[in-house]
């Protein structure tokens, strides 16, 4: 049986368009990925899927203006629950995390993370566990140098 090539479209949202172009040319290295558009926040995110561009994952930062992640994540969770969003934010801490999964994200990135991490997280976005992350914290409530 012949190896399927479909790509897996991604959506990525963020209104710093420097690491929004950069993270988009990074998941185009990947296989089996394409980035299907970019987006400057969750408004426009939901215009173009109103559009009819549908990616299958979503790469969505928590903090934006018009729209932010959580809003987002609310909003595609409620109209269509088949898209991934893995949460990409410079915020770690726990509050915001744990909100952003109860609002149905699948994963949750920190943006200081290393290029091998994203792509496992948006490999493990995609499968049907959710991603198990890390966060830079020791019990004792300090950064590790191991993100």
């Amino acid at each position: 049986m012949a190896k399927s090539t479909k790509k897996i479209l991604v959506g990525i949202a963020d209104d710093h368009s420097l690491l929004r172009n950069a993270l988009a040319n990074l998941i185009n290295t990947f296989d089996n990925y394409t980035i299907l558009f970019q987006a400057d926040n969750g408004k426009d995110l939901r215009n173009r899927i109103l559009m009819h561009q549908v990616p299958e994952i979503v790469l969505l930062d928590v903090n934006m203006p018009e729209m932010d992640g959580f809003e987002t994540t609310q909003w595609l969770h409620k109209n269509y629950p088949h898209i991934k969003v893995l949460a990409l934010s410079m915020l770690s801490d726990e509050k915001t995390i744990i909100r952003m999964f109860r609002l149905g994200a699948k994963g949750y990135l920190l943006k200081k993370c290393r290029t091998r991490r994203t792509e496992r997280s948006t490999r493990f976005a995609d499968g049907e566990k959710c991603v198990r992350i890390r966060l830079c914290f020791r019990k004792t409530g300090k950064r590790s140098s191991g993100c």
